[in-house]
């Protein structure tokens, strides 16, 4: 495979006749993942980055993780096509099961694998994307080891009626049709956005002929209210339809599932007393995934979570100090049958967090602690403490520590197969982490940031599996890692161009064997940059991406392989037409480059796709 082309892209970035991708943000948005309270960017320690709608209406993104993929630090690593799952995401080396997922708040990960189906999530429903590296149980609970992506749905800010219609198409028989219908008044707002979504899909596997699939019907409603001294906010995400897949590159036909993902939020907030905010929210979520065909047992596999949750937080706001407390319980559900293994759990987990957002001048600190109550671990506690401190009005340093766990899932602790000895551990410990981060922030005038982060976090008690004398296999806390690294972000707001650079060197090591962990990058470079031309614009994105180890499963035994560095370009338009119209345009993967980011299964060539809205 080719090398890391830094060369070539430096060339592409100086060149004035090209345009870079998807605009970026305003250069400090406000953000409520990092602190769960509304803060602009420049007042959080953390490396925080926001896409925002402009953004991804530009970048026609297929899914989500062609929009996370643009984030350096971020590994999203495809099995092949449209929604073929899983989809995963690395953020700063750690498991994909180490990414919290939410939707407006609402855990999306699953209880079965830890994972989040962001393959299914639809685009057109998405106002915004806060994405928080580093650890953040401290704030949301497990699972926040690598980091936080927090999916924010599209409201209607704009008084009056509003709507809007699209359809989207090109290769691989791509077909998105949409629509969202908004109406706001000086009491409240309420959004409902319908998207679907089908593609024909191409060979997952190398060699094969067999295309894979991917149907999806998706429904978002936001809606808020003001009665009096309450505010009431509700969202709903709901995702449903089937996907095919190959079971193995030998296949000779395909397999299919169907699958609901579903995030639901009811909010209520009202002043208490003074500065004293107090907001109590109903959460429900689900996850399903049910096989259309038999496996290895004698019925269909299948995998379902359904979660209820109930969060209290209360904010007070006291001048140079603002204090975050709250109670979370959160009741989880979880069954599943695989080869005829079956298991039907409830686990249940109750917190109490704290935290004290304190600025004195040019000091400004974050305190925060969590106590968590699981069912299966008993009790644990983690921290975080961001120190910052302004050398100059236009410059920031900074030094964080902060301590995170993953809960073992379900599958963990319930899934045994006693004829192939195999047995699930009820009593895992949690993984837990420790990171510790400094960062260098810098405003260039008016129109540019700068930021530099560099980190090193710990990992311990990794789950993996261990087998007795007896040839008896069962999962144990055994493995730990070891993750350091850099990154630094840019971004430009000029006139009519927007700039965007950030890169990512880090060293995801496995502690007890030495070697790199599997199929995450050591170094990745990403540039967006993109001009308006009166109402138009102009885009294109360079994705540059270093080598990543991984084994090759279709050899006995397994043999370690290395999958190539690549670069990918996209080309990104659109056009301004009478009366709301507008006509997109996207060439994805210009070059026509072949990559692969799981050894043995094939990656998109050159594609192009157009979209045609109306707004009024």
């Amino acid at each position: 495979m080719k090398q890391y082309p830094y060369a070539a892209l430096a060339v592409t970035l100086l060149s004035p006749s090209l345009s870079l991708a998807a605009e970026p943000t305003a250069l400090d948005p406000v953000v409520v993942t990092a602190t769960r309270t509304a803060t602009p960017v420049s007042a959080v320690n953390a490396a925080v980055t926001v896409i925002d709608r402009e953004q991804l209406r530009l970048l026609q993104a297929g899914d989500l993780g062609d929009a996370l993929a643009l984030v350096a630090g971020i590994d999203v690593i495809r099995s092949g096509g449209p929604g073929q799952s899983p989809l995963t995401v690395f953020i700063r080396g750690a498991e994909s099961n180490q990414t919290l997922v939410l939707v407006d708040g609402v855990r999306l990960n699953d209880g079965i694998n830890s994972l989040a189906a962001i393959e299914d999530i639809p685009l057109e429903s998405i106002e915004r994307i806060e994405i928080v590296k580093g650890p953040r149980s401290a704030q949301w609970g497990a699972d926040a080891i690598g980091g936080v992506v927090n999916i924010i749905t599209r409201g209607q800010s704009a008084s009056g009626l509003h709507g809007e219609l699209a359809a989207r198409a090109g290769r691989y028989q791509t077909r998105d049709y949409s629509g969202r219908l908004g109406y706001r008044d000086a009491d409240g707002g309420l959004s409902l956005s319908l998207q679907q979504q089908d593609s024909d899909g191409y060979p997952p596997f190398a060699g094969s002929s067999l295309k894979a699939g991917h149907e999806n019907l998706a429904l978002s409603l936001n809606g808020d209210a003001q009665i009096g001294a309450n505010r009431f906010v509700v969202s709903h995400l709901q995702a449903e339809g089937n996907t095919e897949y190959l079971g193995s590159a030998f296949a000779t036909s395909t397999s299919h599932y169907d699958f609901n993902r579903r995030a639901s939020r009811l909010a209520w907030t009202r002043p208490v007393l003074g500065a004293w905010t107090s907001s109590l929210a109903l959460q429900l979520g689900g996850d399903a995934r049910d096989e259309q065909q038999l496996g290895f047992g004698s019925r269909p596999d299948y995998y379902h979570t359904e979660r209820r949750a109930l969060d209290w937080q209360n904010d007070l706001d006291l001048g140079a100090h603002r204090l975050t407390a709250g109670l979370s319980y959160q009741d989880e559900d979880t069954e599943a049958s695989v080869s005829d293994a079956r298991f039907n759990e409830s686990t249940l987990s109750k917190a109490l967090f704290v935290q004290d957002a304190l600025r004195h001048g040019a000091f400004s600190a974050l305190g925060a602690l969590r106590y968590t109550d699981h069912d299966s671990f008993g009790g644990y506690t983690t921290g975080a403490l961001d120190l910052a401190y302004d050398l100059l009005p236009s410059l920031t340093v900074g030094i964080g520590y902060g301590t995170a766990f993953r809960a073992p899932n379900a599958s963990e602790r319930f899934l045994s197969f006693p004829a192939f000895s195999f047995f699930a551990n009820p009593d895992l410990d949690p993984e837990k982490s420790r990171n510790l981060e400094a960062s260098i922030k810098a405003r260039l005038g008016r129109s540019q940031t700068l930021a530099l982060h560099a980190f090193e976090n710990k990992i311990k008690d990794l789950i993996g599996t261990a087998t007795d004398a007896s040839f008896n296999t069962t999962y144990v806390n055994v493995d730990k890692a070891k993750i350091s690294g850099v990154e630094l972000d840019y971004q430009l707001a000029l006139a009519a161009w927007s700039l965007g650079l950030n890169g990512s060197l880090q060293n995801p090591k496995n502690e007890m064997t030495g070697e790199r962990l599997l199929r995450r990058a050591s170094k990745s470079l990403t540039a967006n940059l993109s001009r308006r031309i009166g109402e138009h614009r102009l885009g294109l994105n360079v994705q540059a991406v270093g080598d990543r180890d991984d084994v090759d499963f279709g050899s006995f035994p397994s043999q370690p392989v290395k999958n190539g560095g690549y670069t990918l370009v996209n080309l990104t338009g659109e056009l301004k037409l009478p009366q709301g119209w507008s006509l997109s345009a996207k060439v994805e993967n210009l070059l026509d480059r072949d990559y692969v980011t799981v050894f043995g299964y094939q990656q998109s060539g050159l594609a192009t796709y157009g979209t045609l809205r109306w707004t009024w």
